[in-house]
């Protein structure tokens, strides 16, 4: 059974580079909607926060039916939007779990500064970073969210989600 693996946190909260973590760990694949944003933006197609949404969901199913174990990265902010990618889960036979990272905003404030100097990501201002704050509804203990601090060994956490995703047979594309 394939799995999803949803990744949940603000704006520079790691999960970008969690993801490459754990495809370089798993060799699960790796959907980003900020990347299929920019993808979108460069063949100029429409780029609203919906239209990306529903492109990287479409492949998060095509993938999962087909078998390979994914890796979510965007937002997933509220209980609603995780509880809706474990639906999408759901309709393509896989499983999915939940992985929070809890960063401070202090650490989020610093590495959006530093991303703001270094020009590597686009930027997040700091109305919608607000918003985004204010929005976030952490994973609750119904949830049984894996949640990751900032600066911690991720040795343990690529063990327990590649557990997770040896329990069945893998495909990778």
């Amino acid at each position: 059974m394939p799995t999803l693996v949803i990744l949940c946190g603000l704006p520079f909260s790691g999960k970008s580079f969690l993801a490459k973590q754990l495809h370089q760990a798993t060799g699960a694949t790796v959907v980003s909607a900020d990347e299929i944003w920019r993808q979108r933006d460069a063949a100029g197609e429409e780029t609203t926060g919906e239209a990306a949404l529903l492109a990287a969901e479409a492949r998060v199913v095509d993938l999962l039916a087909a078998g390979y174990d994914v890796v979510y990265d965007t937002l997933h902010n509220s209980r609603g939007w995780r509880d809706r990618s474990q639906r999408l889960a759901a309709t393509a036979n896989a499983q999915a779990v939940v992985v929070y990272l809890a960063t401070p905003i202090d650490v989020i404030r610093q590495r959006r500064a530093a991303t703001a100097a270094s020009g590597d990501r686009h930027n997040v201002d700091s109305a919608v970073l607000g918003r985004e704050m204010t929005l976030l509804e952490p994973p609750g203990s119904n949830e049984n969210a894996v949640v990751v601090h900032p600066c911690a060994d991720l040795t343990p956490l690529l063990a327990k989600i590649s557990s997770i995703l040896n329990q069945t047979e893998r495909h990778t594309p």
